[in-house]
């Protein structure tokens, strides 16, 4: 987002044209996946014996369903995740967009308005008790990490450059500390995960000049499609759960590591391609019909990597 709008604080009309692209290419893919999840657990209501061994759904409702749409946390039978189990963190990134229009509104930079609004929610969040509305569960230092987005592309709009080496370096270092294994739910996730994930992104940045033109097509394609894969992948664990029990291929529940890997291997071969069939047949040309029509403009050749990009997945 700090790229694709970085020196255009002061284009006329630029906040709410900021808001209605990020609500086109948000929403309706969202929407539809949401119609789906909704489908599934109708399915399953029907035929309980398709449910998947270990697996927890939610309870279906009119409620539920419309509340699912709006992406604002609300309670519901004691959680507050949406049809999409994923979608949560749609909710911190609609935050996000909307600080950054307000920003963008007041025509300043958008770094100087999110630091301090952020450390205000942080603050708040700090405070947070029981009683409170469901919503303000988004004031939860999982900002950081948008805040981290933000630093880093300013930085690379101001022409920071690690060298290669260094860069990759920082990258790997990034990647290594992920991997590192955990039990549990990290307290503090914005320095356990939101830190490497940010030299991960500065050290590739860093690089990009130098080996962005060797990235494979297929590998740019993946990266296009990356938010049909992040709302569909569940159902795709879903289907082939179900096939795997069906099949007698796995036990019911995955219980040994080989179980595991063969059912990961599996979800992620075919998740890859029904992702990339989506996007081509779904997302990109419900996205393009309604920026013309709505809009009156097409997605930009040069700005379709950036326009594409989703700080909470990626």
């Amino acid at each position: 987002m700090t790229v694709s709008t970085y020196g255009k604080e002061q284009k006329p009309q630029i906040s709410r044209r900021f808001l209605e692209r990020r609500a086109i290419r948000l929403l309706p893919m969202y929407w539809i996946m949401t119609a789906l999840f909704a489908l599934e657990l109708l399915l399953l209501n029907h035929f309980p014996a398709w449910r998947t061994y270990g697996e927890s759904y939610a309870r279906l409702s009119l409620g539920f369903f419309l509340g699912s749409l709006t992406l604002v946390p609300f309670d519901h039978d004691g959680s507050t995740d949406p049809l999409v189990g994923v979608g949560w963190t749609l909710s911190y990134e609609a935050l996000f967009y909307l600080l950054f229009a307000i920003a963008l509104k007041l025509r300043i930079k958008p770094l100087r308005f999110l630091a301090p609004a952020m450390f205000l929610l942080l603050a708040a969040g700090r405070l947070r008790g029981p009683n409170w509305p469901s919503f303000t569960v988004l004031a939860s230092p999982l900002l950081l990490e948008f805040l981290a987005g933000v630093v880093v592309g300013e930085a690379t709009m101001r022409g920071f450059r690690l060298r290669n080496v260094w860069g990759l370096l920082l990258a790997g270092a990034g990647l290594a500390m992920i991997l590192v294994p955990r039990t549990g739910f990290p307290p503090h996730r914005a320095v356990v995960w939101g830190v490497p994930a940010a030299m991960i992104v500065l050290g590739i940045s860093s690089i990009e000049d130098s080996f962005g033109r060797f990235w494979p097509q297929w590998v740019l394609l993946l990266g296009d499609a990356s938010y049909s894969l992040y709302l569909s992948h569940v159902l795709v664990l879903h289907a082939v759960s179900r096939a795997f029990e069906f099949w007698h291929l796995i036990p019911y529940g995955v219980e040994r590591r080989g179980d595991e890997f063969l059912l990961a291997l599996s979800c992620v071969a075919i998740a890859l391609p029904v992702s990339v069939v989506l996007y081509k047949t779904v997302e990109q040309p419900v996205t393009n019909t309604l920026r013309r029509r709505l809009l009156g403009e097409d997605l930009p050749q040069a700005e379709k990597h950036q326009e594409n990009s989703n700080p909470v997945r990626t």
